[in-house]
């Protein structure tokens, strides 16, 4: 099966074309969410990253944050990787980025990430501030406003 991928870069305070994307997504489809990360900011982590062999072993996930949204049947699958190498709803919690009480919690695991069921009419800008204040708590390097969204849809 073939992957037809549409990239958007955007900065956190023009949101209107990820936006769009994200309310036009179909069943199937899913969207990658990415900050951009400056070129001395990843020089400094492959510096500090262990080498791949011991990364195998280590709890913690990608260092850089990566967001999902995905149409997954009547819910919005949401989810997170990251580097926090601990159970991370709780962490975010105690810092000021709360899910709200209709976002499900399917997974929350250190090497694999977060997981969130979202009802399907929750406003999409909610969910991108989600995904951006969350990464900027549990990512490995700084986040800024720049970031890409990387739109799949399955086609074939």
């Amino acid at each position: 099966m073939a992957i037809q991928r549409h990239l958007v870069e955007f900065r956190t305070d023009d949101l209107g074309e990820v936006l769009a994307a994200l309310d036009a997504l179909q069943p199937g489809e899913w969207c990658n969410l990415e900050p951009f990360v400056a070129a001395d900011d990843l020089d400094e982590l492959r510096a500090r990253t262990p080498h791949p062999l011991l990364r195998m072993f280590m709890k913690a996930g990608a260092p850089i944050p990566l967001g999902t949204v995905m149409l997954d049947g009547d819910t919005l699958s949401v989810g997170l990787e990251h580097s926090h190498a601990a159970r991370a709803i709780p962490y975010l919690r105690e810092h000021g980025v709360d899910t709200p009480r209709a976002w499900k919690v399917k997974q929350d695991h250190a090497r694999r990430g977060i997981v969130l069921a979202v009802p399907l009419g929750t406003p999409r800008r909610e969910i991108l501030d989600w995904i951006v204040a969350a990464a900027r708590l549990l990512a490995a390097v700084p986040v800024g406003a720049q970031w890409t969204a990387l739109l799949c849809r399955p086609s074939g």
